[in-house]
């Protein structure tokens, strides 16, 4: 604990003291230019900065920070540390804007899992049986990104009304349920609803994120 407490201060005070003069370009930062800027090349690392990348693109971080602690890493002579300035700067720089980094590395496909469930009489009730699509377009974290761009996979809920979906790239994406429920046996209405998920999820994130569908009777 005094460990890191001590490296902490140690890059707090780097940071408050570094130089402000020289000015690198930095034009759209993705994950190649960090990758090629910060001379990244451990699984690790490349999994953090596809991370922030996302994060980038979708505007959940901004790009200033970002920005300066690329420089502020890249002005750093030792080769080999270069993305250990980034990632321990972005960390402390982060949280002064109530930005909770992670200090592990994240899943870059994170399994989602979660319950559909609809309201009788004001109790929460289970729907097992019911279709569960997830569909969106993923987040591109980088120009050498050929795969698919739309994603969309269906799976049924459990008996306890739980489904999963797993290696879920990071993206913007609805999760929609519909099917017949049965309120009070052995009568069945059909139901469905929808939720929106942001992948990664909201910092830190973990490698599993859990969401849930409210369902309530279809219109048509």
């Amino acid at each position: 604990m005094f460990r890191r407490s001590l490296m902490v201060a140690v890059f707090a005070a780097l940071l408050a003291g570094a130089p402000q003069t020289e000015v690198l370009a930095v034009e759209g930062l993705d994950l190649d230019s960090l990758r090629g800027g910060l001379r990244t090349a451990e699984p690790d690392e490349v999994d953090y900065l596809h991370y922030v990348a996302a994060l980038l693109k979708q505007g959940r971080i901004p790009q200033e920070l970002v920005d300066s602690l690329y420089r502020y890493a890249r002005r750093k002579n030792v080769r080999h540390k270069k993305f250990t300035y980034f990632k321990q700067g972005l960390i402390i720089q982060a949280a002064k804007q109530r930005i909770i980094m992670p200090r592990g590395t994240p899943d870059v496909t994170p399994t989602v899992v979660g319950r559909a469930v609809t309201e009788i009489l004001g109790i929460k009730k289970e729907c097992p049986g019911v279709e569960v699509t997830l569909s969106g377009t993923k987040t591109r974290t980088s120009k050498e990104d050929k795969g698919p761009f739309r994603i969309s996979s269906k799976t049924t809920t459990d008996a306890d009304g739980r489904f999963v979906f797993r290696d879920v790239p990071y993206g913007l994406y609805t999760i929609s349920g519909r099917g017949f429920v049965v309120v009070v046996a052995p009568v069945s209405v059909m139901m469905d609803g929808s939720t929106g998920l942001v992948l990664p999820n909201r910092p830190p994130s973990s490698d599993t994120v859990s969401v849930e569908v409210e369902l309530s009777p279809a219109v048509n």
